[in-house]
């Protein structure tokens, strides 16, 4: 029997109803307000119960979303590690609450309503370590798990980590039957500190809650489990000075060989480094999945250089700086050419590098043609292949284009990089709210991934939701040290958008651009002379580098907009580049396309010609306050 304590809003109560009774049946005592006696201190009452519950369910909705109380309430049950969420209506947990999977009851109806409730159940047996009377309740597949696994680990697990590893969280989705052909990975302390002892707990309840596509592949058990695993992940941690740190380190179970290590410290609490730690060991996890299940198994040497190539990768991709990692994945698919994860990166790494303009040097097609041919021979139906080949359309080939990332869409609805194409590519032609739709799914399949957050947030931003994407940043703001691409991100929405002084600190730490500080300066303290100081070095680089879509921003920033058209008149189509398209459609840009004369420049870059043929016309066009009408403007432009 387990204390429940049932957070949401009181106008939900009769839907919460049916809950309690169901919790009631099954042997739990469950606390909720209306259990409060006449004169009780409410507060405190509150914060007694949530104090004394083995487990916090959590009831969202559209109305518990807004209480304080209620997220009060879900916060206090998940650093406790007991919370178990749900929701009455489908509503979307409040940020800092979706990295756990939430029970949907919305269309819980008939044996769809039994079966949800029983997923309840299970959860709330795993984080309370106190199972129902009637074990009968729980599906029969349920119940093996909990005599096969759990009933060992409630007979040791409070000897050494002093807690019940079935309290640790992991909730009823996430864990199977113990199944040879499924690694383990063992989550320990690497000494016997508090500290450390601490984290490690919290990070098999994150692993174990979050609703990630990169570690759910693992068995996640403790250092007391009697299951012989496959990998060790240590952890030690300390948060005794000024910024607490942590590292981690992947060992190969059976020689303890280091498979990769990381560490970690951060400039805020011990929870955002627990929340980096997490992101840290989902990345080294998901890789280590690929590089187990390998057959023919990798050399020591191959495992360690795909380890450190994987787990750098999604916190890279979106950079150019992810084409140092081209070499690496080349020697390892040369060395191991049946390791298709390595094969996969390879070629997005490829293709992303071959999309963008940048400094460094870019891939050649030709490359590009023998790695997918190469990967064609291993397994054609990989869809990295047509990702790469993607890339070797012509940039202006807006139908080509748009025609393979749908298809691409349609046979992998859910491939996080084949949803981030999609974005990219609708971006390009001013489609940019089904641009947010496919973002946002990238965030919601791996809210680990710093590629997908990055991809959401920048989605948000260049639709015109600022607000949104600065919400979305503030959330993932403590953890972006541990993912390059996070930082990239918050440095270009606070340049372009927010407060230029954290940006100005990023450029500064990282490597000072002269175009980049003036731009920022010149908002900071927009002087004639900043302002003059930033456009002339914005031209310059247009002129110089082709950095048109730069010289746009910080000339539409500063009201040069009739400066804005005329060098948009003159770029060569040529030098046109995926990020000038995308330029098009950015709130910086908004002054312009209010003019009709926007559609001479659409027209420049052949988007007027995708539009009127594919009757795909972009969202601007469809704003409320736009003073013309797309479609009449563009007759009057010749074919």
């Amino acid at each position: 029997m387990a204390n429940i304590f049932l957070s949401y809003d009181h106008d939900d109560a009769a839907r919460a109803r049916p809950l309690v009774t169901a919790l009631e049946n099954a042997g739990h005592h469950v606390w909720w307000d209306r259990n409060i006696h006449g004169g009780a201190q409410y507060n405190s009452e509150i914060e007694n119960a949530v104090a004394a519950a083995d487990a916090v369910v959590v009831l969202w909705s559209e109305r518990s979303v807004q209480s304080p109380w209620v997220r009060d309430e879900a916060a206090e049950g998940r650093d406790a590690g007991k919370l178990v969420p749900a929701s009455l209506d489908g509503t979307k947990p409040p940020m800092g609450f979706r990295q756990f999977q939430t029970i949907d009851l919305s269309s819980a109806k008939g044996r769809k309503r039994a079966a949800k409730l029983h997923e309840i159940l299970a959860a709330v047996d795993k984080v309370s370590g106190a199972p129902g009377a009637p074990a009968a309740r729980l599906p029969e597949h349920a119940s093996e798990r909990k005599s096969s696994r759990f009933g060992r680990h409630r007979s040791t697990g409070l000897l050494l980590l002093g807690f019940a590893i079935v309290a640790a969280g992991l909730l009823f989705w996430r864990l199977s039957s113990p199944n040879a052909a499924v690694p383990i990975a063992a989550i320990r302390a690497a000494d016997a500190s508090s500290d450390s002892n601490a984290f490690a707990r919290d990070l098999l309840v994150r692993l174990g809650g979050a609703q990630t596509g990169r570690a759910q592949s693992f068995q996640l058990v403790d250092a007391n489990a009697r299951e012989t695993p496959h990998v060790i992940l240590e952890v030690s941690a300390s948060t005794s000075a000024a910024a607490p740190s942590a590292n981690l380190v992947l060992l190969r179970a059976k020689d303890r060989q280091l498979l990769f290590s990381q560490d970690l410290t951060v400039q805020g609490t011990a929870n955002n480094l627990k929340t980096w730690l997490a992101i840290a060991a989902a990345s080294a996890l998901g890789c280590a999945t690929a590089a187990l299940d390998s057959r023919p198994s990798l050399p020591l040497d191959v495992l360690k250089r795909y380890l450190g190539a994987c787990t750098s990768f999604g916190s890279l991709y979106g950079m150019e700086d992810v084409s140092i990692l081209i070499p690496q994945l080349e020697e390892v698919v040369r060395r191991a050419p049946h390791l298709l994860p390595a094969r996969k990166q390879l070629l997005l790494a490829g293709a992303y590098m071959s999309s963008i303009p940048t400094e460094v040097a870019k891939p050649s097609p030709q490359w590009l043609r023998t790695q997918i041919d190469m990967a064609r021979r291993i397994e054609p139906s990989m869809p990295e292949i047509r990702l790469a080949e993607l890339e070797l359309l012509p940039l202006m080939d807006f139908a080509g284009r748009i025609r393979l990332v749908d298809e691409l869409r349609e046979a992998h609805p859910d491939h996080m990089f084949v949803l981030g194409a999609r974005a990219e590519q609708l971006m390009t032609v001013g489609r940019n709210n089904d641009a947010v739709v496919d973002a946002e799914r990238t965030a919601r399949l791996d809210p680990l991934a710093s590629y997908s957050r990055s991809e959401y947030i920048r989605a948000l931003a260049f639709s015109g939701r600022l607000s949104r994407a600065f919400e979305e940043l503030s959330a993932f703001q403590p953890f972006s040290p541990v993912a390059m691409n996070l930082t990239d991100t918050t440095f270009r929405l606070n340049m372009r958008y927010g407060d230029p002084q954290p940006a100005l600190k990023i450029l500064r730490a990282y490597g000072t651009s002269k175009a980049h500080e003036a731009f920022l300066m010149a908002r900071i303290e927009p002087t004639q002379e900043n302002i003059e100081r930033a456009v002339a070095l914005a031209s310059g680089f247009a002129s110089e580098r082709g950095s048109y879509a730069a010289a746009s921003e910080v000339l539409a920033a500063f009201g040069r907009d009739d400066e804005v058209f005329e060098m948009l008149m003159r770029v060569p189509r040529e030098r046109a580049d995926l990020f000038l398209l995308q330029t098009l459609f950015r709130p910086t840009l908004e002054k312009l396309r209010q003019k009709p004369r926007f559609l001479s420049v659409a027209q420049r870059f052949g988007l007027l010609d995708y539009w009127r043929r594919s009757g795909k016309w972009p969202d601007f066009c469809n704003e409320p306050g736009l003073p013309y009408d797309c479609k009449t403007e563009a007759a009057k432009l010749p074919h």
